[in-house]
């Protein structure tokens, strides 16, 4: 649902984007200054004494607040520019279907690149556990163990790609006895785990 509401505002977006290009831009607003001095400009002597008798004798900031809405109020509305760009519905939508192939584009792009970083984060973690599997094999066939007993198909892949890793940590016929021997105790120990077998015969650490 939520990716179909993604999409939708994609689309919407990309309307908008085909249906604006070549058109005129925001006109220029005047700033705060450029209104406060023309304001100014306008005030009649008469005015002024009468704006400077009102300071003196009421509220300052009610009475500030008051000419900030008039100056504010001499810009008016701004007039955007009307054009005729001489568009048929045909050629929007296939505008629209182009930039919404360039967006598309550009996000399977950064998608790509995010995955590439967190697979190379992944697997600097990999070879650091793989460093810390050397010292104590022990220590990671236990947390093998509790990941199967834990139960889940999900904890039984984390089981064997741990042993995977720990047979590659220790490397040679050492790593392959005792991570195989391990594999084998484990479905041993759960014989209707086949989802855990499973897992297992996939890491080539069962027969």
């Amino acid at each position: 649902m939520l990716r179909k509401h993604k999409s939708g505002i994609r689309v919407a977006i990309s309307s908008l984007l085909a249906a604006s290009e070549g058109a005129p831009g925001e006109p220029e607003r005047p700033t705060l200054e450029q209104l406060r001095r023309e304001w100014i400009e306008k005030l009649s002597e008469k005015e002024a004494k009468l704006l400077l008798h009102r300071f003196l004798a009421e509220d300052v900031d009610a009475i500030k607040t008051e000419m900030i809405a008039s100056i504010q109020q001499i810009g008016g509305p701004l007039q955007w520019p009307t054009v005729s760009l001489g568009r048929t519905v045909e050629m929007l939508l296939e505008r629209t279907e182009q930039i919404r192939a360039e967006c598309n584009a550009q996000l399977k792009k950064k998608q790509e690149a995010a995955a590439k970083r967190e697979a190379v984060k992944k697997e600097r973690a990999r070879k650091k556990r793989m460093q810390e599997m050397v010292k104590e094999p022990k220590r990671w066939l236990h947390q093998a163990t509790k990941l199967v007993e834990a139960r889940g198909t999900a904890n039984y892949k984390a089981a064997a790609e741990l042993l995977a890793d720990l047979r590659e940590a220790v490397g040679g016929d050492e790593g392959d006895k005792i991570t195989r021997t391990h594999a084998a105790h484990l479905a041993k120990k759960h014989p209707t785990l086949t989802h855990l077998k499973s897992s297992l015969r996939k890491r080539d650490l069962l027969e």
